[in-house]
């Protein structure tokens, strides 16, 4: 916006879709919400074309308006496309995709901006794009170890696993190793057979792989680190 550090700065929602969303400013940040009224979403996904626009009030200049895409599936389970559902001009633009209930598949293949993507209750197939994807989970059922979540291709220079939403303190504790079980509070991974499972265990004592909390699949054999991980 041709501000500089210490200006003040507000914004506003703009696109086809801003009728369903809200954006509060607060601390120079802005939270975009649902509006009044729940925002619908279909088995296939439905597309909300939103666009984001920073404002200095210090020097009283204004960005180019930034596009934003919102993609909703349905309760039950989806099969989202996310590109299909964008379009090809919009394939750079940052992207949350909310998969809603059900054992949802989401592609983010031909996607380029970041994606962040999530889904409720139910064993997810995840497939990012080719930017920066950040897969969050909000809640223990979203991937329990009976029915894991599958992100099939995790690319560890750059992707993230976003676990705050849990609310849990946890520690990144590494690779499992020769340990039979997983420490207290903690997120650690064991990759075999041309796999990767993540395990997380929220809980304030040890306990076994085949009894972690949560456990979420990845595909391929990939050296995970701290620096994939978002977590209190």
């Amino acid at each position: 916006t041709g501000g500089t550090s210490g200006d003040q700065f507000s914004y506003s929602l703009g696109g086809g879709g801003a009728v369903d969303f809200s954006l509060t400013d607060a601390n120079n940040q802005a939270v975009l919400s649902t509006g009044a009224t729940a925002v619908v979403g279909a088995a296939d996904g439905k597309a909300y074309a939103l666009t984001v626009t920073a404002h200095d009030t210090t020097n009283s200049t204004s960005s180019p308006a930034a596009p934003l895409e919102v993609v909703v599936g349905s309760s039950g389970s989806d099969t989202i496309r996310v590109e299909s559902l964008v379009g090809t001009a919009n394939a750079a633009a940052p992207t949350f995709i909310f998969g809603g209930g059900g054992g949802d598949v989401v592609s983010g293949s031909g996607m380029t901006g970041p994606l962040f993507l999530t889904s409720g209750v139910g064993a997810d197939r995840f497939t990012g794009g080719s930017g920066a994807n950040h897969y969050l989970f909000g809640a223990i059922a979203d991937s329990p170890t009976a029915a894991p979540d599958l992100i099939t291709d995790f690319h560890a220079a750059t992707d993230v696993i976003n676990l705050s939403g849990l609310g849990f303190p946890l520690a990144y504790d590494g690779k499992v190793g020769g340990k039979s079980k997983l420490a207290a509070h903690s997120i650690e991974w064991t990759s075999s057979r041309g796999a990767t499972a993540i395990y997380v265990n929220t809980s304030a004592g040890a306990e076994s792989m085949s009894t972690a909390n949560m456990k979420i699949d990845l595909s391929g054999s990939i050296a995970l680190s701290n620096s994939n991980f978002v977590h209190l």
